[in-house]
């Protein structure tokens, strides 16, 4: 299930056939603004022409087939056939409010912005900031003067791409193509922020339009700082894609935590890229946590680029009907004594399907590298299906390094010593596999994080479990 290589391992090269032509005029290639801007004048538009043109040449090859190693569960060819538009219509508060607090409901003191596919909606937001320390920028247009409008523009400019070091993933390119807006967040030498830093995304459709919307976070940490950042993708009806990237950068002896939650509606689909480099002493930790969509393809990669550096990459997924989600993750240590935890479990029901292909990449120079990877998974259902490669290419010669993984279901000890206790059978299937997620939940350091998750955890097994009716 699981493969290692150690010191000689070669790369195939790439092939057209492992690409679908996208046709001029395909909505995947109606860019806004269309053409790299010659006019361009200030630091930003320079930096964000520059990144869409390489974005838009890396489109160029094509999407990506069932023939791509990468690819090979999950086929994007319907990208080819239907036609997904940005959404132009003004959307009100009371129409989404409810919706979109559900699962992790409004934190007091917490700052929060609101975007309704992809279009900013102050009226839910606490607005952005710029105050000693911290800095919530709009990546597409500042505020105020036009002097600090440069200032901040400046600020971005300098970060932004720079996770993508010198290639684009597909799905990156993607986004990136169509990048004119965006969340830019950044925190200060030595600045602890003690609230979270809330972006809340809701995806719907519009009657028979499916929507596409491509959000963008930028999150830096500069040295000595730390920061929580949560953000969530909502959903209720409707064809939707949704194709976000986040650039998490953190610096020397800084601490970011992420915590990313996804519950689509049933025909939402969802292909995100996740980057992060980390610098010496830099601690990331991130947690994603799948509830919902019809098909979900997430990119992670996090680059371990000083000393000293810890990373943990958790996941959590519970699927059910014929969902689909399929996580890439790779973690690249370059620099000595890194250390690694990653550990993705999923729930399926049904005929779900869930994809796990993670790669541990140990560079020559990242001597004494300790990393573990996981992926564990719960069969609740004989027509569920699990793919799972968990790989370590290796080129050091001191490091300590592991991966595993499990499927199966669940244990028919566990189930008897509950029903001798007096616990109905499905009661007791919910509480098994509440504890299989429980500690995973219980790794999210802000409370109130903590608890919505352990109820919208529970309360999406008893659905899936069939005790209880969607809402």
């Amino acid at each position: 299930m699981g493969t290692s290589t150690k010191k000689n391992m070669s790369s195939g090269s790439g092939s057209s056939s492992y690409f679908l032509p996208i046709p001029e005029g395909h909505w995947l290639r109606r860019y806004s603004p269309p053409a790299p801007d010659p006019g361009a004048e200030t630091p930003l538009e320079k930096t964000l022409a520059d990144l869409r043109f390489r974005a838009r040449k890396v489109l160029e090859r094509g999407l990506p087939s069932v023939r791509s190693e990468a690819f090979r569960y999950t086929n994007l060819q319907f990208l080819l056939s239907e036609e997904f538009t940005p959404d132009r219509r003004q959307v009100t508060r009371e129409e989404i409010e409810e919706e979109l607090f559900r699962d992790l409901p409004v934190k007091e003191g917490e700052h929060r912005l609101v975007f309704v596919n992809g279009r900013f909606l102050s009226e839910l937001s606490t607005g952005f900031v710029s105050e000693s320390g911290l800095e919530i920028l709009r990546i597409g247009g500042g505020h105020g003067t036009e002097a600090r409008r440069e200032e901040e523009g400046s600020k971005i400019a300098e970060y932004i791409g720079r996770t993508t070091l010198a290639d684009f993933s597909s799905i990156a390119a993607w986004n990136t193509a169509h990048l004119h807006d965006g969340v830019a967040v950044f925190v200060q030498r030595g600045k602890k922020i003690s609230e979270p830093i809330r972006i809340r995304h809701f995806i719907r459709g519009e009657g028979n339009r499916k929507i596409v919307s491509f959000p963008r976070l930028l999150v830096v940490a500069e040295e000595g700082a730390e920061v929580f950042v949560a953000e969530t993708y909502a959903g209720d009806s409707g064809r939707t894609l949704t194709i976000p990237m986040t650039e998490l950068i953190v610096g020397r002896a800084a601490r970011v935590e992420y915590c990313r939650v996804v519950r689509e509606g049933g025909e939402g689909v969802h292909l995100s890229a996740q980057e992060a480099l980390l610098e010496e002493d830099a601690v990331l930790r991130s947690h994603a946590f799948h509830f919902g969509g019809a098909l979900a393809r997430n990119d992670v990669r996090a680059v371990l680029n000083g000393e000293n550096v810890e990373v943990t990459l958790n996941g959590l997924s519970l699927l059910s009907g014929t969902e689909h989600l399929d996580n890439h993750t790779v973690l690249e240590h370059r620099r000595p004594h890194g250390r690694s935890r990653e550990i993705f479990k999923s729930v399926l029901a049904d005929h779900a399907r869930n994809v796990f292909r993670g790669l541990i990449h140990v560079w020559k120079e990242a001597q004494k590298t300790d990393a573990v990877q996981s992926n564990r998974n719960i069969l609740l259902s004989p027509t569920a299906r699990v793919e799972s490669r968990p790989q370590l290419e290796i080129y050091a010669d001191d490091v300590k390094c592991t991966h595993g993984a499990t499927v199966g279901r669940l244990e028919e000890e566990a189930l008897f010593y509950c029903r001798s206790r007096g616990i109905p059978l499905e009661s007791a299937r919910v509480l098994l596999t509440q504890a299989f997620a429980a500690d995973l939940v219980e790794e999210v350091a802000v409370k109130e994080y903590r608890e919505a998750l352990a109820e919208a955890v529970r309360a999406r097994l008893e659905r899936m479990l069939g005790r209880e009716e969607p809402r």
